[in-house]
């Protein structure tokens, strides 16, 4: 009968989820306390235990709390916080962690602040597919040990999953509270030494680094009418004709007068191209997406005659019901006429 009792009360599994209620992971039959818990959880998103705090039924659960007595049925919910210190927590934003094991904080909700302090689709969809290179750098690419300009960063999603893979980033946004919220997800993630915050002003050269970069991201920038000049006069900027950089850029179309961007661009010499399925259709992984969808997709050169046709007309695979286009863009050395 002891036997019996002991083991109606082991719980089958530990369903662990972030503040949101987004399940960050699931354990099979841990039986110890509350301490190899938080260790199971370190090896799983890269968060050390002094960072962490567990919480069952809103009660902070401490080191040694035995896990098998909180059981009630077969699963035990614990929720998971992530702070910078004791008493670091801002306590405007919630923690949260994507499903690569990032940690980041965000606005609780729709906020006056603006839309940089929210992770949205299209940072999602870049940052996976930025790990689904990883997983074949020979024939991908690797980013490893390159030199990263983010643009726009916000809640710096993309960047910090570049930072965790090995590269150097250097994230960029304007606004001072942004800036902070950055600082706040490099040190979230214990990745100071690989990553870096700094003001950019798109168009503005005062802001702008002196510092050579192989690649360059940017996710969901062109929300803000007037936008898409500047972003194609910071390009402009960087990527002189003939470098080998490349810029990547995560994008959902709201408007049509986003399309200037790409019509401007194409006519500075840039070379733009969409990452599409052998259907033509755009590719993106958003949460709870698997890196698995990029497995069939490469990218498609787009034509200035036909690039606003192309993104307004765009066809999506079946997971990328948000509606996101990635694009590398590029631009080769110019063409040396050699008419008489």
């Amino acid at each position: 009968m002891a036997g019996a009792s002991e083991s109606s009360q082991r719980c089958r599994s530990i369903i662990v989820e972030d503040r949101a209620g987004d399940v960050v992971a699931t354990l099979p039959d841990v039986s110890g306390t509350a301490s190899d818990l938080q260790k199971c959880l370190e090896e799983l998103i890269g968060v050390p235990p002094e960072n962490q705090t567990l919480w069952h039924n809103r009660v902070v659960l401490q080191p040694g709390t035995p896990l098998r007595g909180l059981a009630s049925q077969d699963h035990l919910h614990v929720t998971l916080g992530v702070l910078l210190s004791p008493h670091g927590y801002p306590v405007r934003y919630l923690d949260r962690v994507t499903d690569d094991g990032i940690t980041f904080y965000e606005s609780a909700t729709p906020s006056e602040l603006g839309p940089g302090v929210q992770l949205w689709g299209c940072g999602s969809a870049l940052a996976k597919f930025f790990k689904w290179r990883e997983e074949d750098p020979e024939a991908r690419g690797s980013c490893r040990k390159q030199h990263v300009l983010e643009l726009g960063s916000g809640t710096g999603v993309v960047g910090l999953t570049l930072a965790r893979i090995g590269a150097l980033v250097t994230h960029t946004d304007v606004e001072q509270h942004v800036l902070d919220l950055l600082k706040l997800n490099v040190t979230a993630n214990g990745l100071a030494a690989n990553a870096s915050v700094h003001r950019l002003s798109f168009g503005d050269t005062t802001t702008y680094m002196r510092q050579d970069y192989s690649l360059i991201v940017a996710a969901d920038v062109l929300y803000r009418d007037g936008n898409e000049q500047l972003l194609s006069d910071t390009l402009s900027a960087y990527v002189k004709a003939g470098s080998d950089i490349e810029v990547y850029l995560g994008y959902l179309n709201r408007s049509d007068d986003q399309l200037s961007f790409f019509t401007t661009v194409l006519g500075s010499g840039f070379c733009v191209a969409r990452f599409e399925d052998s259907l033509g259709n755009a590719l993106g992984a958003v949460k709870g997406g698997t890196l698995g969808v990029y497995d069939v997709g490469s990218f498609v050169p787009v034509s200035a005659e036909n690039v606003c046709g192309a993104i307004l007309g765009a066809c999506f695979n079946v997971e990328n019901a948000h509606g996101i286009q990635i694009f590398r863009i590029t631009r080769p050395a110019e063409q040396v006429s050699t008419d008489g």
